[in-house]
């Protein structure tokens, strides 16, 4: 009885995948697990450059999809295809500039290739 009961209460408010947390971070009231707070601080550089980058990524197409579509749907003289192509270029060279950034700082290193 008094092993069922350690038991159950080991595993009670933890989701999947939170029960890695480090010790210190404090479970939210409702369900035990640990807050989107304290998910986050956990994160490391890299873990935040990929979703940086991920989410430059998925901005660039959502740019470039959109121009397609004003390019498709729009009459002849709409200048909401280059506007849009122009926020994608400018998503572009911002994301070359945070890699650069990222890679001078060493945030992001190059592997295998021995510089």
């Amino acid at each position: 009885s008094v092993r069922a009961s350690t038991a159950s209460s080991t595993s009670v408010g933890t989701h999947s995948g939170l029960n890695r947390r480090r010790a210190g971070t404090t479970p939210c009231a409702p369900c035990g697990a640990a807050g989107a707070s304290a998910r986050l601080a956990e994160l490391s550089p890299d873990d935040c450059m990929k979703i940086l980058i991920l989410g430059f990524l998925a901005l660039i197409l959502a740019s470039l999809g959109s121009a397609f579509l004003f390019m498709v749907r729009d009459r002849r003289g709409s200048t909401r295809t280059a506007r849009a192509l122009t926020v994608r270029i400018g998503l572009s060279v911002a994301l070359f500039v945070l890699l650069m950034l990222a890679h001078y700082t060493g945030v992001i290193t190059l592997r295998g290739s021995g510089v």
